[in-house]
């Protein structure tokens, strides 16, 4: 690939970024203090019922489900199997970004609903490294999330795999 190609794949993705933490920050009334949060390289606490709800995940449910034994390895294969913006916390606890109303339909009975009057940290963006805060599946465009059915389905099949381990 041409360093030209480079320098534009990376300024578009940059773009991106700018544009989606436009969108994370607006859930807040002081987006000021998102964005001072991202610069110094901490995750921004961001109010949930905004622009998204969100579905706290077990651990053990995406590990099974998906696979994997790791964080790492949940990088990987998060983005393939759910589509969507999946934050993952250390411990690990992962919370995956669905619309704004989700918490008052959900049904089932794996995952802890995030709704209105809730907070979330949530990593800048471009960070989508493994450890602290992190994207284990990031945005990739404002108001893009994950669909409620696919969190679900992917926790009953991590259920399904622990049996009565879940």
């Amino acid at each position: 690939m041409s360093d030209t190609r480079n320098v534009m794949l990376r300024r578009r993705r940059m773009e991106a970024d700018i544009r989606i933490a436009r969108w994370l920050a607006s859930s807040i009334t002081e987006p000021d203090f998102a964005y001072e949060d991202w610069q110094r390289g901490r995750p921004a606490v961001l109010r949930v019922g905004v622009r998204f709800d969100a579905v706290k995940m077990h651990p053990n449910l995406v590990h099974a489900a998906l696979g994997v034994t790791g964080v790492t390895d949940v990088v990987d294969a998060m983005p393939v199997m759910i589509g969507g913006p999946v934050v993952a916390h250390p411990g690990p606890w992962y919370h995956a970004l669905v619309p704004v109303g989700t918490c008052a339909r959900w049904g089932e009975p794996y995952g802890t609903m995030l709704g209105v009057g809730g907070w979330l940290k949530v990593p800048h963006p471009s960070n989508r490294g493994t450890s602290d805060v992190h994207w284990a599946s990031p945005v990739v465009a404002p108001g893009q999330l994950c669909d409620p059915g696919d969190v679900a389905a992917l926790l009953r099949a991590g259920a399904g795999k622990l049996g009565d381990n879940a």
